[in-house]
């Protein structure tokens, strides 16, 4: 890229592109003409160094990173161009460049409004199109690889649209396929089958359909916007699955006590009434917890995922309110005896033979749940409980949740084999790695002629290139550097420590060749009426080359550490400026997001427990199961690539919900069951009768999204399934051998119905 015809033909290219004139069409109608010089400030000049040197390169010592030119009698500069020649060769003896593989431009600017946004997007597409243009014709020497952030929306937004395929796969055939013959074999073996209740396995699925409506319609009618984060979280089958479990609950439940309905010739009032008796303590625990989860954090995490949690609570609400008036009511229209009750029912002086479905019943409690729990009351169920909680569970699990990293990897939104990938392979390994370049905004610059603003302004840039990784103070950028070799005779590293600047010069310099390409990087006033004319600069950027970044993870402990740094200097009001600054801001806010809701989960579901249960053993084994649960998601999460960044924490928190909505209820069942003989095979086997079915339609919706093109949504489907196999760890185990073994008189309680 050093020889003239290749730096031509790329310099050519960037500047058709950069003059050309674009067009914009508001959505009101309106046309925006306009070119790059209309948006690229304050950077328009940040390629100015490049294009300077390289047409006088043949009269300079080509170092590296500075460009020592000397023309007698016409001028003489040192020009950093560390920032754009990469894939170096260097030759040994001289130390010089021979050769750059790979040339680097920059277009970068503030996007401040909607509509310069949409205007650095037509550039960008613009871009896109001429180069592929340009690679197109073989006699070009030069391969253009533009990369920019519309490209990588784009392309994160196809990845999705293909994903939305395969979750709609598990979303939309399997798990609703198998709700239906999960259905059909509930009634079938109760003798509840009819036309009327097969009806109901379509009306099942409407209530979550019609709350994720109501819920985002209301979000969107207050005037907020549904973000990324409700299409690439796994929102609607969490809405789903707690729909499916709350009629999994009700039909078994209206199921259960059919045969003593019709022995007592109940109306359809009550027996509904019964069912929701029966249902309500764990129904109404496991939802308020989560309404009141998702609503009290929504008031401790960043914007968008406020928007994102109250929309999720709005929807268990209106899935919960919908299933209890909508389905509830059909239910109770369309039961198979109801006309049987209304005419009258004459008990049979013989007794009838079991049918099969009763046999299936009792054939299952006696040869599975009776022994099960049986086993989970002895003393070696409860010795390996504590064996496997404390040394095979939770030891490596707190030991791995200090692990998980916090890095916000764009490969992983994007569908595999994306040609953006050589992209991210040239910024990450190339560009960052060997010569990343950080801004440092100056709001208020000192006065250079008063010595005690002056000192402590060198003893913040002494402070800047002090940091760890910096590349060294050749490779540093500022207009003081050039003026001190240029305008005072010596460097800026030989200051003795007093006195003040002598700023005299400043005029002719700004306007000299080639430095008058640091006008857009100064922002100064000259006042011509005093005599020597008075030099002010207001505002100044000062840019520090770093090594080593070779990701987003990296590149969030460089520019946390750099204003870690002027933290120190608030008289300057300095900003540290990246590309990928407001990304490195959520990456900073995502693991109090993270924890802010967990946190709230737990609190908010114990609170509940104790308010509804009013059992202290419950409410503690709830806190302490709870806890458990969500260090086992993160802690095994780890090994299966659980990372904290912006869209796998909505999967996270969706996941934690979801256990947590299910282990509750578990809680719930064992305290209502507390007259009973049989309390533990009971809770087990109502627990057990919704909840497996409840995880078994998880799994049919995340199985078809594991396959997905797009590795984001392969691991959230992992994430998901790990909460379903965690739960039932949970809720089949460690909650029951714990309340299990406590003595009646600590677990009783006072709330509870009496069971059938």
């Amino acid at each position: 890229m050093l020889n003239e015809p290749e730096f031509d033909e790329l310099n050519n290219f960037q500047e058709h592109f950069t003059q050309a004139t674009l067009h914009y069409n508001s959505s009101l109608g309106k046309i925006y003409v306009f070119t790059w010089k209309d948006l690229c400030k304050p950077f328009c000049d940040i390629n100015a160094m490049l294009t300077k040197a390289m047409p006088y390169i043949g009269f300079a010592t080509k170092g590296y990173p500075n460009f020592n030119i000397d023309i007698p009698f016409f001028f003489s500069a040192k020009m950093n161009l560390g920032k754009n020649l990469f894939q170096r060769e260097m030759d040994e003896k001289t130390g010089e460049l021979k050769a750059v593989k790979l040339m680097a431009f920059y277009y970068t600017t503030f996007l401040d409004s909607e509509e310069k946004s949409k205007k650095v997007e037509v550039f960008e597409n613009n871009i896109v199109e001429l180069a592929r243009i340009h690679n197109a014709n073989d006699s070009n020497r030069v391969e253009i690889i533009p990369h920019g952030t519309y490209m990588v929306k784009k392309e994160i937004v196809d990845g999705s649209k293909t994903a939305m395929q395969y979750i709609a796969g598990g979303l939309l055939i399997l798990a609703p396929l198998a709700f239906v013959l999960i259905i059909i074999f509930m009634n079938l073996i109760y003798k509840q089958m009819s036309a009327g209740m097969l009806s109901l396995t379509v009306v099942g699925i409407f209530p979550p359909i019609l709350a994720l409506i109501n819920a985002v319609g209301l979000i969107c009618l207050v005037g907020f916007e549904a973000n990324l984060l409700f299409m690439t979280s796994p929102l609607v089958a969490f809405i789903f699955a707690i729909n499916y479990d709350g009629i999994f609950q009700i039909v078994g439940t209206w199921n259960r006590i059919s045969e003593n309905a019709l022995k007592r010739q109940a109306t359809r009032k009550e027996r509904m009434s019964e069912v929701f008796e029966k249902v309500g303590a764990p129904y109404i625990t496991a939802t308020v917890s989560l309404i009141l989860a998702f609503s009290i954090s929504a008031f401790f995490v960043v914007f968008n995922y406020k928007i994102y949690f109250v929309a999720i609570a709005l929807a268990v609400f209106f899935n919960q309110i919908f299933q209890l008036l909508f389905f509830c009511s059909i239910l109770s229209l369309t039961c198979g005896c109801v006309e049987i009750m209304e005419k009258g029912y004459e008990p049979p002086n013989q007794p009838q033979q079991s049918s099969c479905g009763k046999k299936f019943r009792k054939c299952v409690s006696k040869s599975i749940i009776g022994p099960y729990a049986k086993f989970l009351q002895s003393d070696k169920a409860r010795l390996l409980a504590v064996f496997i909680l404390f040394i095979v569970y939770l030891w490596p699990v707190t030991v791995n949740i200090r692990k998980i990293p916090n890095r916000m990897d764009y490969k992983k939104f994007l569908p595999n084999g994306t040609k953006l990938n050589r992209g991210f392979d040239l910024v990450e390994n190339h560009l960052w790695n060997d010569y990343l370049q950080e801004v440092f905004i100056i709001k208020k610059a000192p006065d250079f002629t008063n010595e005690n603003e002056y000192k402590n302004f060198r003893n913040l840039i002494s402070e800047i290139e002090a940091i760890n990784g910096t590349v060294g103070k050749e490779s540093n950028m500022m207009w003081l550097y050039d003026y001190y070799t240029s305008e005072l005779g010596h460097t800026y590293d030989k200051y003795n420590g007093t006195g003040a600047m002598d700023m005299s010069k400043f005029p002719e310099f700004i306007e000299g060749f080639p430095y008058s390409a640091w006008k857009s990087g100064v922002n100064y006033k000259i006042n011509n009426e005093t005599t020597p004319p008075q030099t002010t600069i207001q505002s100044m950027v000062f840019m520090v080359a770093f090594k080593g970044t070779n990701s987003l993870a990296a590149k969030f402990k460089t520019i946390n550490t750099c204003r870690d740094v002027v933290k120190n200097f608030p008289q300057f009001d300095v900003a540290v400026f990246d590309t990928d600054s407001g990304t490195v801001d959520i990456m900073a806010a995502v693991p109090c997001t993270i924890f802010a809701f967990l946190l709230t989960l737990g609190i908010s579901t114990t609170l509940v427990v104790l308010f509804i249960g009013w059992n202290f053993v419950a409410t503690l084994v709830t806190a302490g199961f709870s806890a458990t649960f969500i260090a086992g998601l993160l802690g095994i999460g780890y090994y299966l690539g659980l990372e904290y960044d912006v869209i796998l924490a909505s999967t996270i928190c969706i996941s934690a919900a979801f256990g947590l909505y299910l282990i509750v209820q578990v809680v719930i069942e064992f305290m209502c069951f507390y007259d009973e003989l049989q309390r533990l095979p009971l809770t087990i086997e109502r627990s057990g009768s919704h909840i497996v079915k409840t995880i078994l339609l998880v799994l049919l919706m995340t199985v078809p999204v594991f396959f997905a093109p797009v590795e984001l949504y392969s691991v959230a489907s992992i994430i998901l399934a790990l909460a379903g196999g965690l739960t039932l760890l949970h809720a089949f185990f460690f909650i029951p051998t714990t309340l299990g073994g406590f003595p009646d008189t600590f677990v009783g309680s006072t709330f509870c119905y009496d069971s059938d």
